[in-house]
Order: C-alpha cells, then sequence, then structure tokens
C-alpha cells in the first residue's frame, strides 16, 4: 500500500495491508510474545543487527479444556525465532534457534508471558518469562514466579540467571525501572486463570539488584480482597508531579469490582493507590487486555486502552496527577469492534504501535479470536470501520485463536509488522508483513 505523506498525515489515514499471514509452528498452546533485536546475524558474528529477533512461551495448559484444573503435560517452554532479515519470502523470515525448558530450573513449572529487557547491564537483551501452574490437583505443583535468561555471546544463547518466587501465580508482566537506579525491575499481575479464592488482586514487584537477579517479591495490594485475579499489569507515565516523570507508575484493573487502580510510584517500593472508576457509565468487563501509550499528541503522560467482552475498546484518559478520565460509554475515544463468538474468547490480547504513516499517533492492535487493528488519529480517538475486512487481517491458521500479538517491524522497512501466538495445538505463531509504503510529493 503506497499512501501520499499528505494524506497519510491528515485526519482520514490509509489502511495498511499486509502480505498472507506465514504461519510457524512453535508447539502446543503457546501464549505471550515479545519482539526485540536481540541476537547478531549469525553464531559467529553475534553483533546486533538491528532485525528484531521473537520469543514465544508455549507448553501452557489448554484454557479450553477444562482449565483451570486440566493439564495436558506439557512442559513450560520458550522458543526463539532468529530473524534472518530474509523477509524477500516471508516464509524464510525467522529460524527457531533455541528452546528453553523450565522444567530444567523447577518441574511442573508452566510459561506464562515474555518479554525483553537488559537486566544485567550489559548492553543485550535478556529474557525475562513469568511463570504460573497447571492448577491441577493430581500432580505436584510447579514454581511460580519470574525467571531470567541472559544472553550469553560465547554460546549465542539465551542461559539461566535466576528464579525468583511470588506468592501466587503470575501471568501479566510489564518491565521498566521503578526505583531510578538504572536497572530493570519486574512487575506481574496475578493469573487469571487462578481458581477464586480469597485475596488475589495484588501486584507483584521484583527490583533488579544491579546484575539481572532478583530481589524478594513486594506485594502491592488494590484494596478490595477480590476473589478474581489481577491479571494483566501495565506501566507507564501517569504522574507529572515533581518527581513522578523519573518513575514508571502502574496500572490494573480489579475484575470483581469493575474499576481500575492506578498505582502511582514513590518511591519504586511504595505506591499509592487511586481507584478508576467509569465517570458515570455501567461498570468496566475488563479483566487481562490492557494497553499503555501516549494516544494525544503532545501530553507528557500515558493513557489506557481496554477491551470488554462486549467488544467495546476504551481510551482511559491520564490527568497527569495518577488519576484518569473517561468520557462514558460510545464517546468518541471507544470503538466497538464488534460481538459475537470471537469476542468472548478469553483472553484478549493487546498492544499499542505504529502500524501506518502517523509516527507520533500509536495504532492498536487487539487479538479477538483473530485480529482487529485501529489507526490512532493523534487526539486520543483511532479510526476504524467493521466493515472493512481490511482492519481485520486473516491470521491464516484455525489451529487456535489469537491470544497474544506484538507490533514490530521485522524487515526494518520503516512501518509495523503484527505477530500473534495462537493457542491451539498444534500451537503456531502468525507473522504479517505490512506492504505499507510511504511516498513524498516534491
Amino acid at each position: 500500500m503506497v499512501a501520499l505523506a499528505s494524506t497519510a498525515d491528515g485526519q482520514v489515514q490509509r489502511i495498511p495491508e499486509f502480505e498472507p499471514a506465514e504461519v510457524i509452528g512453535v508447539g502446543p498452546y503457546p501464549w505471550g510474545v515479545a519482539a526485540a533485536d536481540a541476537l547478531g546475524k549469525s553464531p559467529i558474528d553475534p553483533d546486533l543487527d538491528g532485525y528484531p529477533e521473537v520469543a514465544v512461551v508455549v507448553g501452557q495448559l489448554n484454557i479450553f479444556d477444562g482449565s483451570p484444573g486440566y493439564w495436558n503435560k506439557q512442559t513450560g517452554q520458550v522458543v526463539v525465532l532468529r530473524n534472518t532479515q530474509n523477509w524477500a519470502n516471508p516464509a524464510d523470515g525467522l529460524d527457531i534457534v533455541q528452546t528453553i525448558l523450565l522444567d530444567d530450573v523447577q518441574p511442573n513449572t508452566i510459561s506464562a508471558d515474555v518479554a525483553w529487557a537488559d537486566m544485567d547491564d550489559d548492553g543485550r537483551l535478556d529474557l525475562v518469562v513469568s511463570a504460573t501452574t497447571h492448577f491441577d490437583s493430581s500432580y505436584e505443583p510447579g514454581a511460580v514466579g519470574i525467571y531470567v535468561y541472559r544472553y550469553d555471546e560465547n554460546s549465542d544463547q539465551f542461559e539461566f540467571l535466576d528464579y525468583g518466587p511470588t506468592t501466587y501465580s503470575v501471568r501479566g508482566l510489564t518491565i521498566a525501572d521503578f526505583d531510578n537506579d538504572g536497572d530493570m525491575d519486574v512487575a506481574a499481575g496475578v493469573d487469571f486463570l487462578i481458581y477464586p479464592a480469597d485475596d488475589y488482586d495484588s501486584i507483584s514487584v521484583l527490583k533488579n539488584d544491579g546484575t539481572g537477579r532478583l530481589e524478594p517479591e513486594t506485594m502491592l495490594e488494590l484494596g478490595s480482597e477480590s476473589i478474581d485475579p489481577t491479571g494483566t499489569v501495565v506501566s507507564g507515565v501517569f504522574d507529572l508531579t515533581p518527581g513522578g516523570t523519573t518513575l514508571p507508575d502502574l496500572f490494573a484493573f480489579r475484575a470483581e469490582f469493575w474499576d481500575g487502580v492506578s498505582m502511582t510510584n514513590l518511591d519504586g517500593t511504595d505506591f499509592e493507590m487511586t481507584t478508576v472508576t467509569p465517570d458515570s457509565c455501567a461498570e468496566w468487563d475488563i479483566r487481562d487486555f490492557v494497553a499503555s501509550a501516549p494516544f494525544t499528541s503532545g501530553k507528557m503522560s500515558d493513557d489506557i486502552a481496554a477491551v470488554t467482552g462486549d467488544g467495546l475498546l476504551h481510551v482511559i484518559h491520564s490527568d497527569g496527577n495518577g488519576g484518569f478520565t473517561h468520557d462514558c460509554w460510545g464517546g468518541d475515544d471507544d470503538v466497538y469492534l464488534g460481538s459475537g463468538s470471537p469476542l468472548n474468547y478469553r483472553p484478549f490480547g493487546i498492544t499499542a504501535g505504529h502500524l501506518n504513516a502517523g509516527g507520533s499517533k500509536p495504532d492498536l492492535l487487539v487479538a479477538d479470536e483473530g485480529i482487529v487493528f485501529v489507526l490512532g488519529k493523534g487526539d486520543g480517538t483511532f479510526q476504524y470501520d467493521g466493515q472493512d475486512q481490511r482492519y481485520s487481517p486473516d491470521i491464516g491458521t484455525a489451529n487456535g485463536p489469537a491470544f497474544r500479538v506484538t507490533i514490530v517491524d521485522l524487515d526494518q522497512d520503516g512501518f509495523g509488522d503484527i505477530i500473534t501466538s495462537n493457542h491451539g495445538a498444534p500451537g503456531s505463531i502468525s507473522v504479517l508483513i505490512n506492504k505499507f509504503q510511504l511516498i513524498s510529493i516534491p
């Protein structure tokens, strides 16, 4: 798709189109997926090359087979795929180069979500994995918490560095320097699959000791003793008061109470909770599908985007003081994605990135069995037409719904491509290369 610069920068944006999806088998029931430039061109040339690699966690219990309470005995794994730079044929663009087994460290552990971060301050990205359990009382429980795998330049592989236990099974994962010491720390939400009990609405924060190893967990209670777990937690700059801009804040939803909480970062360990409720609206049915980004151009703080079970995409606007505003259902900053069977799957995945020429206008990609994207206008609202199939490109597989999604420029042409993790057996990821092109008029 070729778009004129003047058209792409206007209110009506060209819709990106994608090459047919390339489906890559990675193992049964994948979940979290992440992409970043982490490897070199080859094992004998490990210098970074600017082309993002992909990590996906597999070996997950099958959410559709009566879980929690059913385990298919799959080992928790992280599959690493190297970017070959050969995107003339998308089938040749990624090669599986390593499969990490969490069982080599702790038995019966199930991998949940994954992220890239330089944990040991060596200038190279490492892997961080949240771990849950299999929820099956017939078997010994697995270890739950956070795993760190360090990149080793000599082997061009990722090797185990540390395991940080958490009180509960964790899934949603976010990484930031919460205490402003130059080292990346980890925050995780309680696995939304955990069986309802008492006091599962909490966030686990594990600080980095400076070497990539994790200090003991700090529990942030969300104040409701909800029987529903936290699910996803995201970080962003939500507090612009003096000193606030240097410390990443946190945001999560409380499913049982149909509201959200903003956790203003006070010193990296202490967080001040502010309840975020819909303004004169019905309750939010939001659990595990949240993203943060600066959706309003020129505003210093980040906003929150989330999807409800009834197919409504909301944008919740940061007020810069740790609080948020929202203009109720159906406002200009809400997008109705549609209803029906696909939008009844849980969880959704949602991510922010750039799919077209709007470099300062983050777009949103949502997993809803397949995928749907909306194009950011830069003013906190989005362009979308549910009747236009271009907003819902085919992921190329019926083996499982897309559960996690990411936007990343795999072929380095300046426009974001799409990766989905497809939760089925055999499990797979789908790679959709963006055909969007931008030309300027002299």
